[in-house]
């Protein structure tokens, strides 16, 4: 037998990818500003046009959720950086499914618009934003094998395909208008010009990792590619490629509702000096059982250089420009205005990624006072299962408007049975 560190590398290189999380966001919306809903709302009737000359608005927006990862589990993970147990481990292997999914978002934006006096059919915008997103899609096996090492499968096959992790982050400068057309339509388009800071993708095609009965060897029969970039030390000023994006945007007006259709980040983004490495064949390795990898002091996963890896594994390592799609979402949004103090809403979300399942949300708007809203929701779908969420919204001095939408109750009353929790605000002033 070699020594164990060659059964860890194998480990590693197909699955420790999963195991270690990042963060992501999506880009400005059209439709999910809890102040752009609640403007429409105050009156007898709804309204088409562009009230306000201009407004300035930050963003900030945070959301994790998986439909297997607890909050507890993915709190000591990635928060507190400390010791996972066994038990700790329980709660997240209980919730696993054949297929799993887990998505991080997070992001920050600047955006300002701008109507002529004289016109309130056009409006144009423009902003800044700084985007990092990430997506997993993994097998019950490959966490298990991630979190409680491939002794367990001694004499048998883990499934560790179909899997797949990509990570985005990048930066934008983006300009767009909205015009209305007629009585009862608004159409809009933004445009993005995209920095690109960093891109990584892993993924593992149908296979299996077998482990021997007496832990003399490994063989791995799953195809593979893993495209790979350094996390740079300032992601917003690194310039690793340029892309370019689209959003798209109709809005059409009925008597008591309002029906938004949009299309967001439909684009693309090449990559300059990407790390590349594919294999397509069996690999076969000795060695002996490998451990809970991420017991104390066994650190391997983010300290060893991929490149004396791949050649210990035989594989050749190819630095290549690579142009992906950005992670484009289709929403779909119908606003029911019930009164002056009531209304419901209802989104439907889809991501071109693998294994996504749509994304639905029921909010109901209720305005405690004219300046003051509550908006709560329910959510099923997307990275995860069923969650809530509670929106706040409240002007102040007439012109200045914050929001907050938090996504926090099964992270304080369950974390060790839910997953979900995040928060997203906007402040804004306007004109």
């Amino acid at each position: 037998m070699v020594n164990r560190g060659i059964m860890k590398k194998i480990i590693r290189f197909t699955i420790a990818c999963f195991s270690c999380l990042s963060t992501a966001v999506f880009a400005q919306s059209y439709s999910d500003d809890l102040y752009w809903t609640i403007s429409k709302l105050d009156g007898d009737s709804l309204k088409i046009g562009f009230k306000d000359q201009g407004s300035v608005q930050l963003k900030g927006l945070y959301h994790y959720n998986s439909t297997a990862v607890t909050n507890d589990f993915f709190s000591k993970l990635v928060y507190k950086s400390t010791y996972i147990s066994e038990e700790d481990k329980e709660g997240s292997i209980n919730r696993l499914k054949a297929h799993n999914r887990l998505g991080v978002d997070l992001s920050t934006s600047l955006h300002g618009t701008y109507r002529s006096k004289k016109d309130t059919t056009v409006l144009f915008d423009a902003g800044v934003a700084y985007r990092e997103f990430t997506y997993a899609y993994f097998t019950k096996d490959m966490f298990k094998l991630a979190f409680q090492g491939n002794a367990q499968y001694a004499g048998q096959n883990a499934v560790i395909g179909p899997s797949t992790l990509k990570q985005w982050g990048y930066a934008s400068l983006f300009v767009g208008v909205q015009k209305v057309v007629g009585k009862e339509l608004v159409i809009g388009a933004r445009l993005s010009f995209i920095k690109a800071s960093f891109y990584r993708e892993t993924s593992i095609g149908e296979g299996n990792l077998y482990t021997d009965p007496s832990g003399a060897y490994v063989e791995m029969s799953a195809p593979f590619h893993w495209y790979s970039q350094k996390r740079p030390e300032n992601p917003f000023a690194a310039n690793n490629g340029w892309g370019a994006g689209v959003d798209l945007y109709a809005q059409r007006f009925f008597k008591k509702s309002i029906l938004t259709l949009e299309v967001k980040d439909l684009g693309a983004v090449n990559w300059r000096n990407m790390d590349t490495y594919t294999g397509d064949k069996a690999y076969t390795y000795e060695g002996q059982n490998i451990g809970d990898i991420l017991a104390p002091g066994n650190s391997y996963i983010s300290s060893v250089a991929l490149d004396s890896v791949a050649k210990e594994l035989g594989i050749e390592k190819v630095v290549q420009n690579k142009t992906t799609m950005l992670p484009t979402r289709l929403q779909l949004t119908y606003l029911y205005k019930l009164n002056t103090k009531w209304a419901v809403k209802g989104d439907l979300n889809y991501m071109f990624l693998k294994g996504y399942l749509p994304f639905a949300k029921v909010a109901a708007y209720y305005a405690i006072t004219p300046a003051f809203f509550v908006v709560p929701a329910i959510t099923v779908g997307g990275y995860g299962n069923i969650n809530t969420q509670l929106g706040l919204s409240a002007t102040v001095a007439k012109t200045w408007s914050l929001q907050a939408n938090v996504f926090a109750l099964e992270y304080f009353i369950a974390p060790t049975s839910y997953s979900g929790h995040g928060l997203e605000m906007y402040l804004t002033k306007r004109f």
